[in-house]
């Protein structure tokens, strides 16, 4: 969690409460993520493209792996 996506918990959280039976469980699942507005001037500027990739691959992985 972070600054940039910190607000999506409570949606996260009412949507997972809309679901009414019988349809499927929700599931929520954490992906890394880096705050570009942080790592500006720092190393750390050098990962937001490639974390990009990163996130993609492990949502990807998630939700195909299930």
């Amino acid at each position: 969690m972070n600054p940039c996506n910190a607000g999506i918990q409570p949606l996260v959280d009412r949507a997972a409460a809309a679901v009414k039976p019988p349809a499927p469980c929700p599931r929520s699942s954490g992906f890394p993520t880096v705050t570009d507005g942080i790592g500006m001037g720092t190393e750390g500027m050098k990962y937001s493209l490639v974390s990009r990739e990163v996130i993609a691959d492990s949502i990807e992985t998630a939700v195909t792996a299930r």
